[in-house]
């Protein structure tokens, strides 16, 4: 998988500094025990551009599959904060959207389908209700959701946040980031904030700043 972060800046006037940190990475300075990998301040940039994608390189990213992650996540509800955004609930549309949100294959899901015993409609139904979780764990309605995805051109898109976006990137697990996490750190001059959020889309996280609307989305530390 090419994994990729990308930033997003809303903000009309002025810059907002960004910053990856990743234990696979050599420079300084340090934050969460880790070395910064990359960073840039970015213009206002809501759907892409501005020397605003960060690629790691290939012996930092071990993500694995990211559909045996979903399917995980939606057996523990309780913890549920990742959810997948679609037109509509056609079961073969559902699956062509997750294929292209998750640069995975149709062959993926419906081995992880089958291996797990899930009924896809199922799925559809746990991940509809992970949604409006993953949009309280920003203080957003699902509609706000979905409608700041279209503003960054991503259309369908996968959304993780809260305590599931902490546990899955952030945290070193071997899960999704080989035991090593990533530490997503913003600064638009009003103070440092971590990231508690990211879309995803063809693979990629994609992380939206706009500091009239930080909720969150990220939080300061």
């Amino acid at each position: 998988m090419n994994w990729q972060f990308h930033f997003r800046n809303f903000d009309q006037q002025g810059q907002v500094w960004f910053g990856v940190y990743h234990l696979g990475c050599a420079e300084v300075p340090w934050h969460d025990g880790r070395p910064k990998c990359w960073h840039n301040k970015i213009t206002y940039n809501p759907t892409g551009g501005n020397n605003s994608v960060y690629a790691p390189s290939s012996f930092a990213v071990n993500f694995g599959d990211w559909f045996k992650v979903i399917v995980d996540g939606l057996k523990e509800v309780e913890n549920i904060c990742m959810i997948v955004a679609s037109e509509g609930t056609d079961e073969d549309a559902w699956v062509d959207a997750v294929t292209g949100i998750f640069d995975i294959t149709e062959d993926t899901v419906t081995a992880a389908l089958a291996q797990n015993n899930i009924q896809l409609s199922d799925l559809i139904a746990m991940s509809n209700k992970a949604f409006a979780q993953s949009a309280a764990a920003v203080g957003k309605s699902p509609q706000d959701i979905i409608n700041i995805a279209n503003e960054m051109g991503l259309g369908g898109s996968g959304f993780i946040a809260g305590k599931t976006y902490d546990s899955l990137i952030r945290q070193n697990n071997d899960t999704i980031n080989n035991g090593n996490g990533w530490t997503i750190l913003a600064n638009g001059g009003t103070g440092n904030h971590i990231a508690n959020h990211a879309f995803v889309n063809n693979g990629h996280m994609c992380y939206y700043w706009n500091s009239n609307d930080l909720n969150g989305f990220w939080n300061t530390f």
